[in-house]
């Protein structure tokens, strides 16, 4: 059987598979051992995540939250949203890890907010602050999903 090995394109992201040969062969205690490591590794999952963006835990559950509870959401909103996440998560938060230039978003501000605003309805959970709306949340981070640097002007 030949195998596969390109799984998907995103922009200049490849997924590719990563075929672990020989791993049902392992004696029980190095499967554990490899089941220990793959928990320890989504431990510090976040704090990975936090420490290359600060908005980047935020930005993520943002994505999450609307791509679990996509019901309803406009198919070209979606697929952006869907491609960004990809992205997102093969580079561990909205910055290439090969040449750190930011990637955006790729619909209007507004049709984020539309997307959050009906996944809410479906029941997802946003990080909202005490009080904040989710359409204030998506205002609040407008410039790090929309924006490549947050320039003041002189």
């Amino acid at each position: 059987m030949e195998r596969r090995y390109l799984l998907e394109q995103i922009d200049d992201a490849a997924v590719v598979q990563y075929y672990a040969d020989g791993f049902q062969a392992l004696p029980l205690d190095q499967k554990i051992l490899s089941w220990h490591l793959y928990r320890a590794a989504l431990a510090g999952r976040d704090i990975y995540y936090d420490q290359r963006y600060r908005h980047a835990l935020e930005m993520r559950s943002v994505v999450e939250a609307i791509l679990t509870h996509a019901t309803g959401i406009e198919a070209g909103t979606l697929a952006e949203i869907r491609r960004y996440t990809k992205l997102f998560w093969i580079n561990s938060g909205p910055h290439n890890t090969m040449t750190s230039r930011k990637f955006v978003l790729k619909c209007p501000p507004d049709a984020l907010r539309d997307a959050a605003e009906i996944a809410g309805r479906n029941g997802a959970v946003f990080p909202v602050r005490p009080g904040e709306s989710i359409a204030a949340l998506i205002d609040r981070l407008r410039g790090p999903f929309f924006f490549r640097c947050l320039c003041i002007p002189s």
